[in-house]
């Protein structure tokens, strides 16, 4: 079965002193089974303590878009050329204040109840100042953190709109 590691080079800084290196790797297996291709992967080599807490939680969540996205282009799009645009911005406040007003019932990019929404359940998103909705299903929905999505206007598209802590700095993106 076809399988691999990709190894980069991370850094790990902690106060005082400066940056060392630490081994961190990405495996993969792949597996052929009834039909299906199934792809186990497996990230590791974060430190310990709570330096590596926002590095930890960040690499899951991306891990989880990734892997549906990637699933969701072989189902539905494979061998078509992919187009990705975002849009980020340093934002100051934590997740619970800052993400509600982005996308949510009072959200000003996007309006719509996502509270109680899980992996493949019908979503519906309006935005307040065009005449633009977006509905398809729902991908991730971790609250306050992150959601993604289809888009079924934009060809069964995919999008996404995440606050992350990128080294300190909170970032919004989508």
């Amino acid at each position: 079965m076809p399988s691999g590691r990709h190894s980069p080079p991370p850094k790990n800084s902690s106060a005082g002193s400066p940056p060392q290196p630490v081994p961190v790797s990405v495996d993969y297996h792949l597996e052929f089974k009834g039909g299906k291709t199934i792809l186990r992967l497996v990230h590791s080599g974060f430190g310990n303590g709570k330096t590596w807490d926002h590095e930890f939680d960040g690499v899951s969540r991306g891990w989880a878009f990734e892997l549906r996205g990637l699933r969701h282009y072989l189902e539905n799009h494979a061998g078509q050329d992919r187009r990705v645009a975002w849009v980020r911005k340093s934002v100051t406040g934590s997740p619970a204040a800052i993400m509600p007003n982005v996308i949510g019932p009072k959200g000003r990019a996007f309006r719509g109840e996502l509270a109680d929404l899980r992996e493949g359940d019908p979503y519906r998103l309006e935005n307040p100042g065009a005449n633009l909705s977006l509905q398809g299903k729902v991908a991730v929905n971790t609250p306050p953190r992150a959601f993604a999505g289809t888009v079924a206007a934009l060809n069964n598209g995919f999008m996404r709109v995440e606050m992350e802590n990128c080294a300190g700095d909170e970032q919004i993106w989508a």
